[in-house]
C-alpha cells in the first residue's frame, strides 16, 4: 500500500487488526456486484452503465471544481456541443474523462 495513503489515514496499514476483515468485505462486495451485473438483462445493464457513467463524470468533475451540467454531459456524448465557450470547455473535459 502506498505509504502516503496509510500515513494520511486513507488506508489501513498492513498490520492493522481490521485489515483482514476489510479485505474479506471488499471481496464479498466485488463478488456480489459481479453477480448482480451478470443477472441483469443486457439492455438494463447498458442503461444503468450509461446513467452511472454520466453521474460519475458529473460528481468527479464537481470535486475538481468544474460544475459540468449532467445534461451537457449527455449532450456531448451525442456530439452536441453548447454555444457557450465555458460550458463547451467543460463538455470537452467531461468527454475526455469518459473516454479515459
Amino acid at each position: 500500500m502506498p505509504e502516503d495513503f496509510v500515513s494520511l489515514g486513507l488506508l489501513p496499514s498492513e498490520s492493522a487488526p481490521a485489515l483482514p476483515a476489510l479485505l474479506d468485505q471488499s471481496f464479498e462486495l466485488a463478488t456480489a456486484a459481479a453477480r448482480l451485473g451478470a443477472s441483469l438483462h443486457p439492455v438494463v445493464r447498458r442503461a444503468v452503465g450509461d446513467l452511472v457513467r454520466s453521474m460519475n463524470c458529473h460528481y468527479s468533475n464537481l470535486i475538481e471544481g468544474h460544475d459540468t451540467l449532467p445534461n451537457d454531459i449527455d449532450r456531448v456524448l451525442k456530439s452536441k456541443y453548447v454555444a457557450d465557450a465555458k460550458r463547451r470547455n467543460l463538455q470537452l473535459e467531461a468527454r475526455a474523462h469518459i473516454d479515459v
